[in-house]
């Protein structure tokens, strides 16, 4: 058995897939936490009715702030790359979330699946990542060389 950390090189790097991931997972979070403490104006209510814009506003506060976070334990990226990525990330994982949303609904379908009971399909567990994860190869090869020139 190899460990992943052999892996790491200049294309691939764990700790930013780790990274990514723990964002993702905080902005899905931070959402669903921000939403039931002070939500009162939703979202997009025909596409995604118990979505609030205070929990999307929540999310990404405190996603900038995971990424605050994740700077301090050598993830990669400077500190300001990080909090960068931790308001893209809340953002993406809600509008990723948001269009599978709407593909359910134009399909009539609840859920993706029956897989997993109360949380929806397996989609429905990832469907944040979808987006996050295209955007997150773009920021990192695309904007980051832009911007350090």
């Amino acid at each position: 058995m190899i460990p992943i950390g052999c892996f790491e090189n200049e294309i691939y790097n764990y700790k930013l897939l780790f990274g990514l991931l723990f964002l993702i997972w905080s902005s899905d979070s931070w959402a669903f936490v921000g939403g039931k403490l002070f939500g009162r104006h939703k979202l997009f209510e025909r596409i995604s009715p118990n979505k609030t814009w205070e929990g999307f506003i929540f999310s990404i506060i405190l996603t900038t702030t995971s990424g605050y976070i994740i700077s301090n334990y050598g993830f990669g990226l400077s500190q300001a790359k990080w909090m960068t990525l931790g308001a893209i990330t809340a953002i993406s994982a809600s509008v990723g979330d948001l269009f599978q949303s709407m593909l359910k609904r134009k399909s009539n379908i609840k859920d993706s699946g029956n897989i997993l009971p109360g949380h929806g399909g397996i989609l429905d567990r990832f469907d944040s990542m979808l987006l996050c994860f295209p955007i997150f190869y773009l920021y990192l090869f695309y904007i980051i060389p832009i911007v350090n020139n």
